[in-house]
């Protein structure tokens, strides 16, 4: 049970990429891009300037008027990303409580005892000591957690809105729609995958000149799940360098760069969860019958011989369920089935509350990527981050656009 229960409670945080490409990048291009008119009739000399159509970025006209070449100033990102990361657990808590508390009937409401008081609902580990629990947890379960190495993955769809407020700093929001995948070796290695939400927001500052470029990106995203009670908050900074490259007469162009990432866990605190137990058991499956033994002779002699001696009370409320005073096979099933539905209910109605504290092991990559730029508008990206248990790809397309003045 503990070996489909740890993955649960292990949670990928995907890594948002910079969508800036090198197209996309203020650049010294010349020293100075007004037009100079000349008059045949005259001597004078006229200063055409030209003017910057857009009311973003901030000083957009000034940087213009020095020879900087404009990207258009909003942009907005889709891409598909596959994150994986390995890590350590270093510490575990796990508990049991019920989900209700008290017994209920068909319709919801609270069953009584002869006293009139709601009957306690019976669950998993109710006469289990914590002791106990933590015995097993935080010996023999942890110290093997702790050498282990838990893959965590991310796959899924990355949407980022972009602005340049001023014409070196670009800042964006993101969201994801992910699908997380945990992976932990406990003898046989075992698997739990989940659905999480993904959202945060960064700045990037950004500058080229004559066909070199560089940036340095600086964001903080938070995954929300329903495996953990608070959200998960990681920060990821980054730093890229690279080299355009002209196609077509300069109406396309193609850019390789190479970077390094960190990415890690804002918080040290251990990150708090709760989980129904029916949905971590092997299959997700909970069987319909729980058999004391093969029908026999000696088996059913030997259940009519604990009947007897059962006290009448007792006996009355066996007949009364089956209708008429019961052989050995009779009995056999009865309990069978009496015993399957405790063992269902007690499963159905057990959660787990769990805490867990987890550290990357190799919080640095090296990235590495390439951009093509189609035209001022569209542009085609990829990725790739690669170190010790720790991989990054993503492929997507940007289009930008600018509200004019």
């Amino acid at each position: 049970m503990i070996k489909r229960l740890i993955p649960s409670f292990i949670l990928v945080t995907l890594y948002y990429f910079n969508g800036i490409t090198n197209a996309q990048i203020i650049n010294k291009t010349s020293e100075n891009i007004n037009k100079i008119k000349t008059d045949s009739s005259s001597s004078l000399i006229e200063i055409q300037k030209e003017v910057y159509p857009y009311r973003f970025p901030i000083w957009g006209q000034k940087v213009y008027d020095r020879g900087y070449s404009l990207p258009l100033p909003i942009g907005f990102s889709a891409g598909y990303v596959n994150s994986s990361m390995g890590m350590h657990i270093t510490d575990l808590d796990v508990g049991f409580k019920p989900v209700n508390e008290f017994q209920q009937d068909e319709n919801g409401q609270p069953i009584l005892d002869k006293d009139g008081n709601p009957k306690k609902a019976p669950y998993f580990g109710k006469n289990l000591p914590q002791e106990t629990v933590d015995n097993i947890v935080k010996g023999p379960i942890l110290d093997q957690l702790k050498n282990d190495v838990t893959l965590a993955t991310a796959t899924g769809m990355n949407y980022r809105m972009d602005m340049y407020i001023l014409p070196f700093m670009n800042v964006y929001g993101m969201v994801s729609d992910v699908k997380c995948t945990t992976a932990i070796g406990l003898g046989d290695i075992s698997t739990e995958t989940f659905d999480a939400l993904a959202f945060g927001g960064g700045v990037t500052m950004a500058y080229g000149f004559k066909g070199w470029f560089g940036t340095v990106d600086v964001n903080y995203s938070t995954t929300e799940t329903d495996l953990l009670e608070s959200n998960v908050i990681v920060s990821t900074y980054s730093v890229r360098v690279g080299k355009r490259i002209p196609l077509n007469h300069g109406k396309q162009s193609i850019a390789f760069y190479v970077g390094a990432m960190n990415r890690n866990f804002v918080s040290d605190e251990p990150s708090p969860g709760y989980i129904h137990l029916s949905s971590v058991l092997p299959g997700d499956k909970i069987p319909d019958e729980i058999p004391l033994g093969p029908i026999n002779d000696g088996i059913e002699n030997k259940i009519a011989e604990v009947y007897d001696g059962l006290p009448m009370p007792i006996k009355r409320k066996i007949e009364k369920e089956l209708g008429r005073v019961p052989d050995g096979s009779q009995l056999n099933n009865f309990l069978n089935e009496t015993v399957s539905k405790e063992f269902k209910d007690r499963i159905n109605n057990t959660a787990v509350e769990y805490s867990i504290k987890k550290e990357l092991i190799q919080a640095w990559t090296v990235q590495c990527g390439f951009s093509l730029e189609i035209n001022k508008h569209f542009a085609i990206r990829g990725e790739y981050g690669i170190a010790d248990n720790n991989k990054f790809l993503m492929t997507g397309i940007n289009y930008r656009f600018g509200i004019k003045k």
